[in-house]
């Protein structure tokens, strides 16, 4: 007999979330630099000179002070 778990879409989505690996995914846009808190980086969502691109890896989310975006790596995604 077989066990059937069943999840809602919340719950899914919290767990890809919680595992996705936001750095190594936005590592694939554009090169990242280790800072105290996290990462940063020229905006790959922007075109920009110096880094103002932010990756807090304890919450697991993103910020751009250059052009004001941020979220999470499904926010990430749909913008880049």
């Amino acid at each position: 007999m077989s066990k059937t778990i069943e999840r809602s879409f919340e719950e899914v989505k919290n767990l890809i979330k919680e595992r996705a690996n936001l750095p190594e995914i936005v590592s694939r846009h554009t090169k990242i630099t280790k800072t105290a808190r996290g990462f940063k980086a020229c905006c790959p969502i922007h075109k920009e000179k110096t880094p103002s691109f932010n990756i807090d890896t304890r919450g697991n989310y993103f910020y751009c002070y250059g052009c004001n975006q941020g979220g999470d790596v499904f926010k990430f995604l749909e913008l880049t």
